[in-house]
């Protein structure tokens, strides 16, 4: 049985609920802001995986992308490409993902002695673009982005072009997840890749033993890695 909140928070804590009271032998929960009590709470009767959130209770296994590194590399790459001014168009702070993909921004940008420059947006295109216009309106400097998320970046990416201002050349943009719109959009998207197909395939595994095998709880760390295209290969473009 597959349920979809669509990143209602509300909606998340009445499916899960849904699936205990319809004695679902075993709950994945994937990138969500379900409540944490109500993560204990039905724990205790089903087995059940979190993706991008960590848990320390019995009967809970963790699926998780070290989303810190993959925001620090990305950050890196773009001050290795002459960025100076890099901002960070951010998630909002009930996620996880969304601070652990800060700090490692953050912590890239204070290692080069650079000042976090943090725009909270939000995850889709719109908020992408409504914010990176609202900054360049405002004649903020701006020569590097790490985003959020590639629906982010490419809400962006519409209103750089629509400044005129030259990518990679002018202003370099990185995205986050390595979606198949990356390749579509012009320039291509400079992204981190996020393996989703081998994180469910691992807690689908998982999830199947804990309640075939009743095996032991576990935790798996991914690693992510940068994929370089146009938005930031200067010397490509």
């Amino acid at each position: 049985m597959l349920m979809d909140s669509f990143r209602q928070m509300d909606r998340e804590d009445i499916l899960v609920k849904k699936l205990r009271d319809h004695g679902a032998h075993g709950i994945i929960i994937g990138n969500s802001r379900v409540n944490d009590d109500l993560v204990k709470e039905i724990s205790h009767y089903i087995p059940t995986v979190v993706f991008d959130k960590a848990y320390s209770l019995e009967n809970v296994s963790c699926v998780l992308l070290d989303n810190i590194q993959g925001a620090y590399v990305a950050t890196k790459h773009l001050l290795e490409v002459g960025c100076q001014r890099v901002i960070h168009l951010a998630g909002t702070p009930e996620l996880s993902v969304s601070l652990d993909r800060k700090r490692g921004y953050e912590t890239a940008m204070k290692e080069a002695g650079l000042q976090p420059l943090v725009y909270e947006v939000g995850y889709d295109k719109v908020s992408g673009y409504a914010t990176m216009k609202k900054l360049l309106s405002s004649g903020k400097t701006v020569d590097g982005v790490f985003c959020m998320n590639d629906l982010v970046a490419i809400g962006a990416l519409k209103a750089i072009n629509e400044f005129k201002f030259k990518v990679p050349e002018e202003i370099c943009v990185v995205g986050f997840d390595d979606t198949e719109i990356c390749e579509l959009v012009n320039p291509s998207l400079t992204t981190v890749h996020q393996p989703a197909e081998e994180m469910g395939k691992i807690a689908a595994k998982l999830l199947t033993n804990m309640i075939n095998l009743g095996a032991s709880t576990s935790r798996y760390v991914l690693s992510p890695y940068l994929v370089i295209r146009s938005s930031t290969a200067k010397g490509d473009a």
